[in-house]
């Protein structure tokens, strides 16, 4: 935390953790439960390790039981290694031939195409570039009119994240806005 004058300051932070694979994203068990789903966890998978900055300022000012106060905050985080899934459906016999190479690292369980069109199968695997970023400011002052503090703050989050479908590197990008007023 750096004091820029005994009202103001700016806070930096780091944080580092892991985030270690569900017991399900691990198991090496087919489960065909929903016969049209199908899906096998993955012995293989490496935990996730996330990185987290944020930088963090706030003005605060009492003058006579009115006070005011600015804030602003940057949040950004990035995972390597973050489990997603890997899914495609079985249409043909190049899908069906992938499905059945992967089962066989788990035990005898294979599909013939009869059996296996439009199953849709699943793995979690790991993928790099999972991120996200968040702003949020507001401005808090007082209305000698109505004898009260008007709030008002904006937020905003960007979420990115990868995942594979029918063999593509898909990327979802999410936006999150969002205002308050209170008083």
């Amino acid at each position: 935390r750096y004091f820029l004058t005994r009202k103001r300051y700016l806070n930096f932070q780091y944080n580092g953790s892991t985030q270690v694979p569900s017991i399900e994203n691990l198991q090496a068990v087919v489960n065909n439960t929903n016969p049209l789903s199908i899906s096998v966890g993955n012995p293989k998978l490496k935990q996730g390790y996330s990185h987290s900055l944020r930088i963090y300022y706030n003005s605060s000012s009492f003058k006579e039981n009115k006070t005011s106060y600015t804030y602003f905050s940057l949040n950004a985080s990035n995972t390597n290694n973050s489990v997603a899934n890997n899914t495609f459906t079985i249409n043909d016999e190049e899908s069906l031939a992938k499905m059945n190479a992967l089962l066989k690292e788990y035990g005898d369980y294979e599909l013939t195409m009869d059996e296996s069109r439009g199953i849709r199968f699943s793995q979690p695997m790991n993928l790099n570039g999972r991120w996200s970023l968040n702003f949020a400011g507001g401005h808090s002052f007082f209305v000698p009119v109505i004898k009260c503090n008007l709030n008002l703050g904006l937020n905003y989050t960007y979420n990115r994240m990868p995942s594979f479908y029918e063999s593509f590197k898909n990327v979802s990008n999410s936006h999150n806005m969002s205002a308050k007023v209170t008083l």
